[in-house]
């Protein structure tokens, strides 16, 4: 079965899960995660090298899949009026252009998922991502040792993740909403019976409540304002540089969940709950004709976040596992869209960055190998010339010295030769009467000739037919005359034999041999097969008659009508073509 790794890159870390199996029926084989040194220089390296030394025991694996982090992408709902994937990607640039912004459209490759609405229109909610932080995920994995086959989104990947959760007996245009409370972000989806509703990237982790641990004091509350942060759409060109897929660098990437909360003034956790209640109720009321009845917690378990949401919501709000507690929700999404869930089709390897095929990773040995044929065989082509040079020009040689000799017995014989004169080959030891030893001779001598002739190509011997072209005559007709008859048949046997010219007396041709059974009512399958035998008889590229040569016999007496029979066909391949000429 088939080994899939998923691996989720995220600014302080990463998370991978390895999965045997198919679409249908998978297992988790291992899984894994792990953070970085901030402090270690170029963040890229230091994930990089953390990420390879976390997959040391994984092994060889025939898919792999990347999950990129939506802290620096741009989400957009769309409508088109069509749903080709392929129009789509023609067209999609153009569309999202104007709501991007701050952004060059050439700087980003977008895709989307398609969400599941009454709308006659395509709806689909758009990604933009931009190409500085594709290329810093293909830079991780290239130096991680691994080459994703696709570029999957977080939220891509937690769509196939919970596609895996059974909603029990939702009722119609009933929806379940999911959370995943990450380290920078927080992912939001609704889904339904029929498909993914909406999807959402809050820009509030749990990390946020680290905020100002690095200079020995929190946050204060009135800095947790429950206004929403556009992050994608700020103009503030004086902030500090993110470090790593567009994160914030105020905030502590080396101090743990678990140091964090054990660290975090109550009326910081407060904050934190209002803020994310509030932008989990506005990402839920814009969702149009959605009754969602339940919100499910993933990611991280901030102390009563649950309560908060639900207090606030006024719905069942309980935490969820998709597959095991340890393993991340993410990791495990672009896992299982290896596998072949197809819940999101988003790939954000296009453009400059779209994988290579199987063929393009060979281009150059396959180029080297093609070159190193043509060469050979321009050098075996020049040595196979010189060779019939050497055959034509022995056999002339042949021919002449024969020629010679026949003079010379000629002119040497006596006009009146005794009886008992007669010339013996070295061949044969026959006899020759007097008057035929010459044209006997000549005759000898041009066999031989044309045994040369034959053997260094130069005779003009009608090559054998084509089987395959008699195939095509056959098959043409089975499907002209049975293609219309009511009853089933079938082709039990067919055999074709290319027959050489030389070897009887009818020029070159292919024997083909049909076995079939039909079936019909009364006297129906008979008339069918004499009918097929007669339509054989009537092409012109038939030699003789077409035979049965065991007749149609009863196949079976449970089957009335039904019978077996054979015909034998002559095909002249060559008549055929100049017919059709």
């Amino acid at each position: 079965m088939a080994r899939t790794l998923g691996i989720h890159l995220q600014p302080d870390g990463w998370s991978y899960a390895l999965l045997d199996g198919n679409a249908r029926k998978w297992s988790i084989r291992k899984h894994g995660r792990g953070g970085l040194d901030p402090s270690s220089g170029d963040p890229a390296t230091a994930l990089a090298t953390a990420l390879n030394r976390g997959l040391k025991g994984v092994g060889k694996v025939e898919r792999v899949v990347l999950a990129l982090p939506s802290v620096d992408t741009v989400l957009r709902e769309l409508s088109l009026p069509f749903n080709d994937r392929d129009k789509i990607h023609q067209v999609l640039k153009f569309e999202v252009e104007s709501e991007l912004y701050h952004l060059d459209v050439d700087d980003v490759v977008c895709d989307y998922i398609e969400l599941a609405d009454d709308r006659a229109t395509a709806s689909l909610m758009v990604a933009a991502v931009p190409k500085t932080q594709i290329r810093t995920s293909l830079e991780v994995a290239a130096k991680a040792g691994r080459d994703p086959e696709k570029l999957e989104l977080d939220l891509g990947a937690m769509c196939a993740a919970i596609s895996t959760h059974d909603m029990g007996e939702a009722a119609e245009g009933e929806a379940h909403a999911y959370l995943l409370v990450g380290s920078f972000t927080s992912l939001l989806v609704v889904r339904g019976t029929d498909g993914i509703k909406a999807a959402r990237t809050i820009h509030l982790g749990w990390r946020e409540l680290g905020r100002g641990l690095l200079e020995g004091e929190l946050t204060p509350e009135a800095e947790l304002n429950e206004e929403p942060v556009e992050v994608e759409e700020s103009d503030d060109d004086t902030s500090s540089p993110p470090l790593l897929f567009g994160a914030d660098p105020e905030l502590p990437l080396h101090i743990d969940f678990e140091t964090i909360m054990a660290e975090v003034e109550p009326e910081t956790l407060s904050a934190f709950h209002r803020r994310l209640c509030a932008e989990v109720r506005r990402g839920l009321a814009a969702i149009s004709g959605v009754n969602v009845a339940q919100l499910h917690l993933l990611g991280v378990a901030v102390p009563g976040i649950d309560q908060a949401l639900s207090a606030r919501l006024g719905m069942d709000v309980a935490p969820l596992v998709l597959g095991t507690e340890e393993v991340d929700s993410i990791a495990l999404g672009a896992a299982l869209r290896g596998v072949g869930i197809k819940v999101s089709l988003m790939d954000f390897r296009q453009e400059e960055f779209r994988q290579a095929s199987s063929l393009e990773k060979v281009e150059g040995a396959i180029t080297l190998m093609l070159v190193g044929l043509i060469a050979f065989f321009l050098v075996d082509g020049v040595v196979l010339l010189q060779k019939k040079r050497t055959l034509m020009q022995d056999t002339d040689l042949l021919f002449g010295r024969a020629s010679q000799y026949v003079q010379q017995l000629n002119e040497e014989l006596p006009e009146d030769p005794p009886d008992s004169w007669h010339v013996k080959t070295s061949f044969s030891g026959i006899a020759i009467e007097d008057l035929q030893r010459i044209s006997s001779l000549k005759g000898r001598v041009n066999k031989a000739k044309v045994k040369l002739d034959e053997m260094v190509g130069e005779a003009g011997v009608e090559l054998p037919s084509s089987c395959l072209n008699a195939w095509r005559l056959v098959t043409d007709v089975l499907s002209a005359e049975l293609g219309t008859y009511e009853g089933r048949w079938m082709l039990e046997s067919i055999d074709f034999n290319s027959i050489d010219a030389r070897k009887n007396n009818h020029p070159s041709h292919v024997v083909a041999t049909l076995e079939l059974t039909i079936f019909g009512e009364n006297l129906s399958a008979l008339h069918a097969f004499e009918s097929l035998q007669g339509a054989f008889n009537r092409q012109v590229w038939i030699i003789d008659q077409a035979e049965a040569p065991q007749g149609f016999k009863n196949q079976n007496e449970a089957i009335p009508g039904a019978g077996t029979g054979t015909i034998k066909v002559k095909i002249d391949t060559v008549k055929s073509r100049r017919a059709k000429a």
